[in-house]
């Protein structure tokens, strides 16, 4: 009984740990994952810009 107990306790510690984890992570994946977003547009932008740049260069020469 006494061990049961003991776990119980170990148990409620754990889960309020992770509750404050929980508390403490608040917004921050939605705010990483809106960033990798934007990271992911400005590259294309880079890309398509570079491209752009390519052709220009060609067209000139």
């Amino acid at each position: 009984m006494q061990e049961t107990v003991s776990k119980l306790i170990e148990l409620q510690k754990i889960d309020s740990r992770l509750l404050e984890i929980e508390q403490i992570k608040g917004d921050l994946p939605n705010i990483l994952e809106k960033t990798e977003y934007k990271v992911n547009m400005l590259q294309n932008d880079v890309s398509n810009n570079n491209d752009e740049i390519r052709n220009i260069e060609k067209q000139i020469r």
